[in-house]
């Protein structure tokens, strides 16, 4: 899955790098994306590029779901599997003609070791900015998140390959340049071409390092957090810091499954 990522890029950066017709609007820079994070993304819904500010966390108006506990509240999905996206109607109504890209710098996956989860931040070798397949949808959203943003995003998950296979079994779709005007495309999308846009997409050049369990917390968005724990030392410092951010906020730590689902996200 995807649960947390970095968003760093200023609207100057994304205009250049995506080659978007207009200036995007300003967004926030973002070194711990959480569910729920209003986020730049990148849509061509009259055939030209351009950035819009979106909410994570897919709420499509015409398709309700329920939640676990049978409320009737609607769920706001963070994550889609590629794999089975056409199988349910929450995607299919759109991944056919609502996609995105999401800029990111790099994203979190957690590694779990008995009791222990170890948050990695993965990015390019070459730290160059990358753009994630998602979609969207626009419309009223749940009580909770009125007067925000009306546009909802989700991103596109699949099996992890390369150096995230080692720490997980999820990973976002990670999109090439040279795939970005058919994603972007509002041309209906078969089943059937799903799988030669998304395969075939290298994820050599990824690279990964430990960092902090603060980003386990929803209430750390500093740049302390992309710092790699590399010693036992750092290690330890790590250890005193997680546990003063669990007496602070309650919540430091976590994988961003058990926050999420408190605050009503969906991972799949």
């Amino acid at each position: 899955m995807c649960g947390r990522f970095v968003q760093t890029l200023t609207a100057v950066e994304i205009q250049r790098l995506f080659r978007l017709a207009s200036r995007p609007p300003e967004s926030e820079r973002h070194f711990n994306v959480a569910p729920g994070t209003e986020i730049l993304v990148i849509r061509a819904p009259e055939g030209v590029r351009e950035g819009a500010l979106a909410l994570w966390g897919l709420e499509v108006p015409d398709v309700r779901a329920r939640n676990a506990r049978g409320t009737g509240a609607r769920l706001a999905p963070i994550n889609a599997r590629s794999e089975s996206i056409f199988d349910r109607p929450l995607w299919r109504s759109v991944i056919e003609r609502r996609r995105c890209l999401v800029p990111a710098t790099g994203f979190y996956e957690w590694r779990r070791r008995g009791k222990n989860r170890d948050p990695f931040l993965i990015q390019r070798q070459d730290a160059v900015p990358f753009a994630m397949a998602a979609v969207w949808a626009e419309g009223p959203v749940s009580p909770l998140r009125q007067g925000e943003s009306t546009l909802t995003c989700a991103v596109l998950t699949t099996e992890a390959r390369g150096v995230v296979a080692s720490i997980h079994d999820r990973m976002p779709v990670i999109l090439g340049p040279d795939r970005y005007d058919r994603w972007l495309d509002a041309a209906p999308m078969k089943e059937s071409e799903l799988g030669a846009v998304l395969e075939g997409q290298s994820f050599a050049d990824l690279v990964m390092r430990r960092v902090s369990k603060r980003v386990g917390s929803v209430a750390n968005e500093d740049s302390a957090l992309l710092a790699e724990i590399a010693d036992a030392g750092a290690a330890d410092a790590d250890a005193d810091a997680d546990a003063a951010d669990a007496d602070a906020h309650g919540e430091a730590g976590h994988a961003p499954s058990e926050t999420g689902a408190q605050l009503g996200f969906r991972f799949d």
